[in-house]
Formats: structure tokens, sequence, C-alpha cells
């Protein structure tokens, strides 16, 4: 039986692409596309995200307005991921809690996505998740784990 190998970084976000504007910020149920360019630190890599961000009503489960769910899929791009060159994809679920200013979610490594030197390391696929901290929610973890 395998082990698995698992990567944990942090992410820094480079720029965030979403319509915010006043006439949209008061508006729920409201679905808004984001183009998200982050860096993840540890990997040498940058991520660019697709999110399709559904921010709803509060209610059970959403204390307050504006918290929301959404789906994203991520390219990430590497010059040197443990010395490999490449690119591969992402897709999965999240949440942003509009009380806490918090961020989770999980995605699938999408297998026979991965391109370049990364093609070999992740034809295979995996999984992963990313976290606010607790305790600073514009810091995020990431963690990517190979079958």
């Amino acid at each position: 039986m395998s082990q698995q190998k698992v990567y944990s970084t942090s992410a820094r976000v480079l720029s965030w692409d979403e319509d915010r504007s006043p006439a949209t910020q008061s508006t729920f149920p409201r679905l808004t596309p984001a183009t998200v360019k982050m860096i993840l630190d540890d990997l040498n890599s940058e991520v660019t995200s697709s999110y399709q961000m559904l921010y709803l009503p509060a209610g059970p489960g959403c204390a307050k307005d504006g918290s929301a769910v959404f789906v994203f899929t991520d390219l990430i791009e590497s010059e040197d991921f443990e010395g490999r060159k490449g690119s591969f994809m992402t897709q999965g679920t999240g949440k942003f809690d509009a009380t806490t200013y918090r961020v989770e979610g999980r995605f699938e490594i999408v297998p026979r996505s991965g391109k370049g030197d990364l093609g070999e390391m992740f034809k295979e696929g995996g999984n992963g998740s990313f976290r606010s901290d607790e305790k600073n929610p514009s810091q995020v973890k990431y963690r990517f784990v190979l079958p």
C-alpha cells in the first residue's frame, strides 16, 4: 500500500475581480462570477481561480446577509513544484462566512489534467482543502493530497 503525499502552503491573493458595485451588494440571493489570482508561496505556484459565488440572505446556517457558497475551478501553474515545472487543474466547492470573513473549501485534483513535468505527478488526481486561519481570516492555508 503506497503512502499519500501531502503538500501544505499558505496562499497570498494577488487580485480579486468581481462585481462589487453598490447596486449589487444588497441583492440576495445573487450569483456573481469572480476571477482570483493567488500565489502559493511554499510551492512556487500561481493559481488562477474561476468562481461562481452565490451570495445568500441571512437564514439557517447563515447568520448574516452576504455569506456565500461557491463552486470553482483552479489552474495551478508552477515553475518549481518539488523541482518540477508545469500545471494542473482542480474543481471544488466552498463557503464564505460574512460574519467572520472566513473561507473554506474542498477540491479534487482533476486526474490527467497535469501538463509539463507535473503531468506524471498528477495523473492519478488527488484531493485537497483550504481554510482561513481562525485568528487572521486573510491568511488561507492550502493542502494537497496525492494518492
